[in-house]
């Protein structure tokens, strides 16, 4: 089986026909994928409940608006420059 397929950025397809469910081969590497990219998913998912408590800080402390912004700016470019990386 190992010469039937190819991982390219750590997802694996059908070698032959370049499929992650290949009808043709009956290979399915669509669990093997979407877990390879589950500890990323978690990150990215922490990550977003970390801006919506930031959020609710905000409000609920009644923070310049100013302030609010600024925050979020920051880490709307902390969470780029990590992705890029």
């Amino acid at each position: 089986m190992a010469a039937d397929l190819i991982t390219v950025n750590g997802f694996t397809f059908c070698s032959e026909h370049g499929d992650e469910l290949c009808y043709r081969c009956t290979y399915d590497f669509r669990d093997q994928n979407n877990y390879s990219i589950q500890d990323e998913l978690d990150e990215e998912i922490s990550e977003l409940l970390s801006d919506v408590s930031i959020l609710l800080f905000i409000v609920s402390s009644k923070f310049n608006c100013s302030l609010a912004i600024s925050l979020l700016g920051f880490r709307i470019a902390l969470l780029h420059s990590t992705s890029t990386t």
